[in-house]
């Protein structure tokens, strides 16, 4: 575009705006002037001037679409920059609860969830801290349960057993003095006899011992713990006792635990009541663990209620703990055979934390 020289006031006295269009180019001539007179002129020549609605859109597109550009490109820097930031306290605040809880997983309470954060995740937190702080009062009133449990048992095996041995041993002993200086002969049977109580009230009392400290919880498998402490009861016993074991899975040890006392219930109550010559004990360790025991000993009428002793019980409630079952077959002269069966998959364990060392951490075995 080009602007001409003005004009004097001669030469532009009217107030009028001209417009000239001559091969292509395009003259313009507007007055320049006051209130009182014009002042001179302004000629404008425009050539190669395309007046396009087209052209304008293009324009306006371009315009905008760099502004967006910019403008997204930007929020991108600003997005990530802040999402980075976010994204990694959050993470921090996920990996403590996580810490936290796979402590709760291995039987210890004690670690608390520190997020004092009044978010969502907050809350959570603060959930789950009192939802581990149930849990351990109620792990804590049920081992307080077993306790009592326990003792109760062992009261009952003393009472039954060894208080009434050492009773018999004191009335041979006592008979033996009075007859020791009229019948010598006598008086020495009746010695051989509280000897041989006092025998038996030793077993007794070893194989009690041996159940408050079972080698199942020294470190052994399941596999070791059976051999070893089968040994000892057949030294003890003078029963023949094999052990057969099948299966190559590995099994929890919540369930080390129950099966390993249901057999010594079940061998228990054969050396005091069976008189059995022969025990076999075959375990299977696979998705469903299988337990059997069997025994050629004297039997007993499974429909007689009374049959069923404290042994039998406790060892239908151990394995009903763990949602498995329990088949006792016997009939006067055949024997007992006991089939225990118990599917892993139903049962949702942790293999950690239970029997452990830690006074704070929690015990999970719900079959003591």
């Amino acid at each position: 575009m080009q602007a001409a020289l003005a004009l004097t006031p001669s030469e532009a006295h009217e107030m009028k705006t001209y417009r000239l269009k001559k091969d292509g180019i395009v003259y313009i001539v507007v007055p320049i002037a006051n209130e009182k007179d014009v002042r001179g002129t302004l000629v404008v020549k425009a050539e190669d001037i395309v007046f396009s609605p087209t052209n304008f859109w293009k324009g306006m597109y371009r315009f905008f679409s760099l502004s967006t550009l910019i403008f997204l490109f930007g929020a991108a820097i600003v997005g990530i920059t802040f999402g980075i930031f976010t994204s990694r306290n959050l993470v921090k605040r996920i990996r403590n609860i996580l810490s936290s809880t796979d402590e709760w997983g291995l039987g210890d309470f004690t670690k608390l969830v520190d997020d004092p954060s009044k978010d969502e995740l907050g809350q959570l937190a603060r959930r789950l801290n009192q939802m581990a702080l149930k849990l351990r009062r109620l792990f804590q009133v049920q081992q307080d349960f077993a306790t009592l449990e326990e003792r109760n048992r062992l009261a009952r095996e003393l009472h039954d057993s060894v208080k009434q041995q050492l009773f018999a041993t004191s009335i041979w002993l006592n008979t033996s003095r009075f007859l020791i200086e009229t019948n010598v002969q006598l008086s020495k049977e009746h010695l051989l006899k509280a000897e041989k109580l006092l025998h038996q009230t030793r077993a007794e009392l070893s194989a009690l011992i041996l159940e408050l400290r079972p080698v199942v919880l020294e470190g052994k498998d399941l596999s070791h713990a059976l051999a070893d402490y089968i040994a000892m009861w057949q030294e003890q016993t003078a029963i023949d006792a094999k052990l057969k074991l099948t299966g190559e899975k590995q099994i929890p040890p919540i369930f080390e635990e129950a099966y390993f006392r249901i057999i010594q219930e079940a061998l228990n109550n054969v050396a005091r009541h069976s008189e059995a010559s022969q025990v076999n004990i075959h375990l299977d360790c696979d998705e469903e663990v299988t337990l059997i025991i069997e025994d050629n000993g004297l039997g007993f009428d499974i429909n007689t209620e009374k049959q069923r002793g404290v042994g039998l019980s406790s060892m239908s409630e151990r394995i009903h703990t763990l949602k498995g079952e329990i088949d006792i077959k016997s009939s006067p002269g055949n024997g007992v055979k006991i089939t225990v069966r118990c599917n892993q998959a139903e049962v949702a364990v942790n293999a950690g934390g239970v029997n452990g060392t830690n006074d704070n951490k929690a015990n999970y075995d719900f079959s003591r």
